[in-house]
C-alpha cells in the first residue's frame, strides 16, 4: 500500500556536492520521525558528482532523484521539483544550507495548528567576513524583527527555507525566464501574494544555518550580476521595491561609473568600527552594485 505524503523537500542545487553531503546529514539528524516526508533534488545540470551523492545518500525518508541536463535556473528547477511532489505542502531548500534538527518538527506543529498558505522559516547566516555576517543576522533585516505568526511581506519571502501548499503552487503561472542570479524569487513571491495576500507567516522555530556566505565585496559582485541580468526583466514596481528612487534608474554621463565607484567605496568604508556607519555602508553598497550592473548593461547596449 502507498504510504501517504505530508510534505515534500524540493532541494535545488548546482554544482554544490560537499554543502549538498551536509544538508543531507542534518536531514538525518532530524528528529521528526514519520514516514510522510520524501525528499526530491533537483540537480540543476551540475559538472561534479552532486546527483551521484544525492542518489547514493542513504537518507531516512522517501526519496528520488531529477537531473536536468543543463544549467536552467533555480525556478524552472523548483517547477519541476514541484511537479513531481506528492505532498499537500512543499517545503523549499537549497543545497547550501543545514537544518536545525527540530525544523521538520516546527513545520509539522504549525500547520496541524493553524490554516495559512505558507509559512517563512528563520535563516542563521555564517561567514568568514563577520562584519557582513552581523548584517545578515541583524535584526533590522527580513524577517529577523518578525513576532511567530507575523505576516511576512512578500519581499522577505526566502526560498531557501520556506513551507508553501501544493495547490498554492499549482495555480501560479511560473516565470522560468530568469536563468541568471536574483530577482526570481521576488518576482515569483509576488505573483503568490497577487493571489493569496498576506496568508505566509512567521514560523520563528523553524531554522536552518546558512554556511560559509560569501563575502561583502563577493556579494556585492553577485548583485552587479542581477543589476545586468534579471533586475532588468522586473517590472518597475519590483524594481523600485528594491532601488527605492526611480531617478537611480535614469541613465546620465558616467552613470555607470559613478555606481561602480560607491561600490568599491562602500567595500572600504564598511570596515570601520561604528557599527551603524557600517550598516549603511552596507546597504548602500549594495544598491550601488544593482545599479552599476543596470547602467553598465544599459551602456553597452547602446554602444
Amino acid at each position: 500500500m502507498n504510504k501517504k505524503i505530508s510534505m515534500t523537500c524540493v532541494i535545488i542545487g548546482y554544482n554544490t556536492a560537499k554543502p549538498l553531503a551536509e544538508l543531507l546529514f542534518s536531514i538525518n539528524q532530524q528528529n521528526y520521525n514519520n514516514d510522510d516526508v520524501e525528499i526530491i533534488y533537483v540537480d540543476d545540470g551540475s559538472s561534479d558528482d552532486s546527483l551521484d551523492l544525492f542518489n547514493e545518500y542513504n537518507l531516512k525518508y522517501s526519496k528520488k532523484s531529477i537531473g536536468l541536463p543543463k544549467n536552467k535556473g533555480r525556478m524552472f528547477a523548483r517547477k519541476e521539483g514541484v511537479r513531481g511532489a506528492k505532498g499537500k505542502w512543499c517545503l523549499f531548500l537549497n543545497s547550501s544550507i543545514v537544518l536545525h534538527p527540530n525544523l521538520f518538527t516546527e513545520y509539522f506543529k504549525i500547520i496541524h495548528s493553524h490554516a495559512f498558505k505558507g509559512y517563512v522559516g528563520s535563516v542563521s547566516y555564517r561567514s568568514d567576513d563577520q562584519i557582513f555576517e552581523s548584517y545578515l543576522n541583524h535584526l533590522s533585516r527580513g524577517i529577523n524583527g518578525l513576532a511567530h505568526l507575523e505576516v511576512v511581506p512578500y519581499y522577505n519571502i526566502l526560498f531557501s527555507n520556506c513551507l508553501i501548499r501544493l495547490d498554492v503552487l499549482k495555480n501560479i503561472k511560473w516565470n522560468t525566464d530568469m536563468k541568471q542570479y536574483g530577482g526570481e524569487e521576488l518576482f515569483f513571491a509576488f505573483l503568490i501574494y497577487m493571489q493569496h495576500p498576506d496568508s505566509f507567516r512567521v514560523c520563528k522555530n523553524a531554522l536552518v544555518y546558512r554556511n560559509n556566505h560569501p563575502s561583502f565585496t563577493e556579494h556585492c559582485i553577485r548583485m552587479s550580476i542581477f543589476g545586468n541580468n534579471n533586475f532588468k526583466k522586473l517590472n518597475l514596481d519590483l524594481q523600485l521595491q528594491i532601488i527605492k528612487y526611480k531617478w537611480a534608474l535614469c541613465s546620465f554621463p558616467g552613470s555607470f561609473i559613478c555606481f561602480k565607484q560607491i561600490m568599491k567605496l562602500s567595500s572600504i568604508f564598511y570596515k570601520t568600527k561604528n557599527i551603524k556607519f557600517r550598516f549603511i555602508m552596507i546597504k548602500i553598497g549594495l544598491w550601488a552594485s544593482i545599479l552599476y550592473g543596470y547602467h553598465a548593461s544599459n551602456r553597452f547596449k547602446s554602444s
